[in-house]
């Protein structure tokens, strides 16, 4: 039962009130001080005139503060200066307030940091439907409280041009060299789906895996063993039928083109918090993973994370991809190109096909182009119920703490699970065993359709 209510809106300056007043008072002070910077030339230092407008400046202030003629009759040269030293002052007072509201938030940042989240706090924000209702900007700014550690899954939209080299297992090259929208399909769904629950949920496309299974069984198998083992292997594992993530690195092997990294991003605390999972297989979840096999069991809603798209690229507005797409797949430049091309991907380094397709330029460009951002503004114009609630276009490379290992230290979730920075997740508490407890019931149905419908004899 969550035991106090806390504000939704503008929580920048709710925590800074609670937290940073001291340093409130002291920015508050500085503004007021820059808003009142004089105009007048003889009010200010030298030094002042130096930081601010450098050598012309000390002209200025020079010809303004002497006892002259023209000070003294306001001679249009004389009104000049004073126009010119006009903006010399409201460069000055703009760059105080700016500097003033850099360094505000920089401190802040620092003091969030150290003021981890209360067990209340967690209750209250923590959950998927506060975190879907929060405005973008307050949920970065109560991410400043949380441990700076991410789940980060990379979706795919363009020509394939990626693949995991080395790491991760190696290969991941399905859909090599075509033109691919996964990222359209997670839109619609409005989630990062997991094949576990899709099969709770009632998907049917075990029957095509059962039945590729049965016509391979040799004479004296048993049939249910065989069955039940493929199901298991497809339904239970977290490593094969969950939503992957990796924690902190950022494996763009798995996306499409070069630079055109579309992902979610979903901070670790709100993950333990709200899904079954099997995070932090391979090690601390402070270290990079580059493995992408922490894994949570349910469907993960987009609106619990943030969504990154790439905003400044140049892109084709009809396909959304940097390179000209015809029949969806890759238009070269030349023959002679395009040989090299597949002569550079068969080597199996993708290091080598990031230089050639740099320097070589083999695939061809789209004549009339928009920014990432436009197209994908003018997709969800099209598609408002498909745009997600924290999309920010931009990078995600360098969003998050990675040092801040003592705020991880203070997170509990509500199951009391991963508390422990080397637990194995969620796996073997009371949730996880009704959620697969609700996949065996699916087993055992699935196999006594199948093994019925298919008049197989269940041994």
């Amino acid at each position: 039962m969550i035991k106090e209510e806390f504000p939704v809106h503008r929580l920048d300056r709710y925590f800074s009130k609670r937290f940073a007043q001291e340093l409130r008072d002291e920015t508050a002070k500085e503004l007021r001080g820059a808003r009142g910077i004089s105009v007048r030339a003889k009010d200010w230092s030298l030094e002042d005139v130096d930081y601010y407008a450098g050598e012309h400046g000390r002209d200025l202030h020079k010809r303004l503060t002497d006892v002259s003629l023209r000070r003294l009759f306001k001679t249009k040269e004389y009104r000049d200066d004073l126009s010119a030293f006009a903006d010399v002052t409201a460069h000055a007072k703009n760059h105080r307030i700016d500097e003033a509201r850099r360094n505000y938030q920089e401190q802040l940042k620092n003091i969030l940091n150290n003021e981890p989240l209360s067990r209340d706090e967690m209750d209250f924000y923590l959950p998927v439907d506060r975190i879907k209702g929060l405005d973008t900007k307050d949920y970065l700014t109560l991410c400043e409280r949380l441990s700076g550690y991410t789940l980060n899954h990379v979706s795919r939209w363009g020509l394939r041009l990626n693949w995991i080299d080395g790491g991760a297992g190696g290969g991941h090259k399905q859909g090599f060299g075509t033109y691919l929208r996964e990222f359209a399909e997670v839109l619609r769904d409005g989630a990062l789906k997991s094949k576990q629950q899709r099969f709770i949920d009632g998907d049917d496309s075990i029957n095509e895996s059962l039945k590729r299974t049965s016509e391979e069984l040799e004479p004296g198998h048993k049939v249910m063993d065989e069955m039940h083992q493929q199901i298991c292997h497809d339904y239970y594992a977290g490593g094969s039928a969950g939503v992957h993530f990796s924690s902190n690195d950022f494996l763009t092997g798995y996306g499409c083109e070069p630079n055109y990294d579309v992902s979610v991003k979903l901070p670790l605390e709100v993950a333990l918090y709200n899904f079954l999972n099997d995070i932090n297989g391979r090690g601390p979840i402070g270290q990079l993973d580059a493995w992408n096999d922490n894994c949570i069991f349910e469907d993960v809603p987009l609106d619990a994370g943030f969504v990154f798209i790439p905003g400044d690229l140049k892109v084709d507005p009809e396909t959304g991809s940097q390179y000209l797409v015809r029949d969806g797949r890759a238009v070269y430049s030349s023959e002679e190109l395009k040989q090299g091309f597949d002569d550079v991907a068969s080597t199996g380094n993708i290091r080598l096909l990031r230089d050639y397709l740099n320097k070589a330029n083999p695939l061809q460009r789209p004549d009339s182009t928009v920014t990432s951002e436009e197209f994908w503004g003018n997709y969800f114009a099209q598609h408002p119920e498909e745009q997600p609630n924290h999309l920010i276009y931009g990078s995600d490379r360098n969003f998050g703490n990675w040092d801040l290992w003592e705020s991880y230290k203070h997170l509990v979730d509500k199951n009391n699970i991963h508390t422990d920075p080397h637990a194995s997740g969620s796996r073997h508490t009371p949730q996880a065993t009704a959620f697969f407890d609700q996949i065996n019931d699916r087993t055992k149905k699935s196999l006594e359709q199948f093994i019925q419908e298919e008049s197989l004899v269940a041994t």
